[in-house]
C-alpha cells in the first residue's frame, strides 16, 4: 500500500485513538493519554481519511490528508443520438499533481538488484485515463533494507497498544473474521500476550469491505470484510522483549496485516498531534515553515501565469495558422511520454510523415517549427520569459532556485493546456 510522506516520514493510517475535539476548535486529542478530564464534553469525532506518522525524536504526531481536485470532461467521442453524449459534462476526481506518497516491497532477497533496476529506470501509470491525463508518477528515494523489526522492553503488567498499520483480512476454515474475539486472540498470539479484554481500556475498531474489479474477466472481485488500519487493540504484557511489529492474516504479499506495538508509556511521551504537509521535507522550525509557504505562493502563481500563456499563444494572430496545421493528439501522447523539452522535440522530429508538398510544409515541420515557438528558439530548455509576463514574478522567480527547479518540472503544463484547446476546437464541442 501507498500512503502520503507527511514531513519526511511515511504515513500509516491515522490510529483510532486519535480524535477530534468537535467543540476544541478542531484539537487533537489522544484519547488513551489525554492531556485533561475535559476532553469528553467537547463531543470527539474519529478522523476519517486521514494519516498519521509519529516523529519520535520531536515527540510529535502529524497527520495530513491527500489533496484531491474535480476536473469537468466534455463527451466528445460519442455517437450525437448517444444518452452519453446527451449528458454533457461528466467529472473526475483525481489526487492532486505533486502529492508525494511512500510505502514497502517485501520479496525474497534474490529478487531486490532487479526489483530495484524496475523501480529506478521504470515508469508507473495509475489509475484510469492513464494515456491522456491522469496516474503518471516517478519513484525515488529506494531504500534496501532487511525486514528486522526491532524488540521494545516492556515493565510488568504495562499496558501496550497493538495499532493496525494497513487493513487486516483473517481467515479461519474459509471464514473470514472481524469479530474483535478472533482478533485479539490472533493478535494476541502473535505477540505472546494474554488476550483477556482490559476493563479500564476498550479497543477502538473500525470495519470496511474489500473489493475491486478483475480488468481481464471482467469481473467483480469477491467483498472481503477486514480491519480497518488505524484500529487500536489494547492489552496488558508481562515483563520482557516483544517484537515492535509483525505481519499477520491474509494478502501479506499485498501490504496486509502489519501489526505494531507501542507501551502506553511510549504513547505517553508524544505531547502533541498537529496537522502536517504532505511533501518530502520535513519542515522544522516556524521560519522554515514561513518560507515553504511563501515558495508555495510563488510557484502558484508563477504556474499561473504559464498556462495564462498558453491562452495568449492561441489567440495570437500569427499563431492561428499554425495551430490549424499540427496533430494537437498525436503531440500529446508524445508530451506524455516525454521526460524534457529536448525528448519531445526529438519525437516530433521522428515523426514519419508522408503529407509534404511542394506549396506547404508536412504535419512534422510544422510541429517542430510550433515547438520552438511555444518553448522559445532553443528546444532543450525553456524560456520562462516569454512565457512569464508579470516581471515581478519572473524576478523573484529567477532568484528562487527551489521554485525555480519546481517550475522546470511543470513544463508540461502550459503546453498540455493548449493542446486541449486545440483538440476540442476540432471537434467542434
Amino acid at each position: 500500500a501507498l500512503t502520503p510522506v507527511i514531513n519526511g516520514n511515511i504515513s500509516d493510517p491515522v490510529p483510532a485513538m486519535l480524535m477530534k475535539l468537535k467543540n476544541g476548535g478542531g484539537k487533537i486529542e489522544n484519547i488513551y493519554v489525554p492531556k485533561d478530564t475535559e476532553w469528553k464534553k467537547k463531543k470527539p469525532k474519529s478522523i476519517d481519511g486521514y494519516f498519521a506518522a509519529i516523529d519520535e525524536d520531536k515527540h510529535k504526531i502529524y497527520i495530513s490528508k491527500p489533496e484531491t481536485q474535480t476536473d469537468y470532461h466534455n463527451r466528445i467521442n460519442e455517437p450525437e443520438n448517444s444518452e452519453r453524449t446527451q449528458k454533457g459534462l461528466y467529472m473526475q476526481e483525481s489526487l492532486k499533481q505533486g502529492m508525494v506518497f511512500g510505502g514497502y516491497v517485501m520479496l525474497p532477497k534474490e529478487f531486490m538488484e532487479t526489483t530495484e533496476k524496475l523501480f529506478s529506470a521504470g515508469k508507473l501509470r495509475l489509475g484510469r485515463s492513464k494515456k491522456t491525463q491522469y496516474g503518471m508518477a516517478t519513484i525515488k528515494n529506494i531504500s534496501i533494507e532487511d525486514y528486522c523489526p526491532q524488540t521494545i522492553s516492556v515493565e510488568d503488567d504495562e499496558m501496550v497498544v497493538a495499532i493496525l498499520k494497513s487493513d487486516l483480512v483473517l481467515q479461519n476454515n474459509a471464514v473470514f473474521y472481524t469479530d474483535n474475539d478472533h482478533v485479539r486472540r490472533t493478535i494476541a498470539k502473535a505477540f505472546g500476550f494474554n488476550e483477556e479484554p482490559i476493563s479500564q481500556m476498550n479497543d477502538i475498531c473500525r470495519y470496511r469491505v474489500l473489493t475491486g474489479y478483475h480488468c481481464m474477466w471482467k469481473m467483480q472481485k469477491p467483498k472481503i470484510p477486514a480491519v480497518m488500519g488505524g484500529s487500536v487493540y489494547c492489552f496488558k504484557a508481562k515483563k520482557g522483549d516483544y517484537k515492535s511489529e509483525v505481519i499477520i492474516g491474509e494478502y501479506q504479499q499485498e501490504g496486509m496485516g502489519r501489526v505494531v506495538l507501542i507501551p502506553i508509556s511510549k504513547l505517553a511521551e508524544i505531547t502533541d498531534a498537529l496537522y502536517g504537509r504532505i511533501s518530502v521535507k520535513s519542515v522544522t522550525e516556524d521560519k522554515d515553515r514561513v518560507e515553504e509557504f511563501n515558495h508555495m505562493l510563488l510557484y502558484n502563481a508563477a504556474l499561473a501565469e504559464i498556462k495564462e500563456y498558453a491562452f495568449r499563444f492561441k489567440t495570437k494572430g500569427n499563431n492561428r495558422h499554425i495551430l490549424n496545421k499540427i496533430p494537437a493528439g498525436r503531440i500529446r501522447q508524445m508530451l506524455t511520454d516525454s521526460d524534457t523539452p529536448e525528448d519531445l522535440y526529438e519525437m516530433i522530429k521522428s515523426m514519419k510523415t508522408s503529407d509534404v508538398s511542394s506549396e506547404s510544409k508536412g504535419k512534422k515541420e510544422n510541429s517542430m517549427d510550433f515547438i520552438k515557438e511555444f518553448y522559445g528558439e532553443d528546444s532543450k530548455t525553456i524560456d520562462f520569459a516569454k512565457m512569464i509576463e508579470d516581471k515581478n514574478i519572473l524576478v523573484e522567480v529567477s532568484n528562487t532556485p527551489d521554485v525555480l527547479e519546481r517550475l522546470k518540472h511543470s513544463w508540461k503544463e502550459p503546453l498540455l493546456t493548449l493542446l486541449h484547446m486545440v483538440h476540442y476546437q476540432k471537434g467542434r464541442k
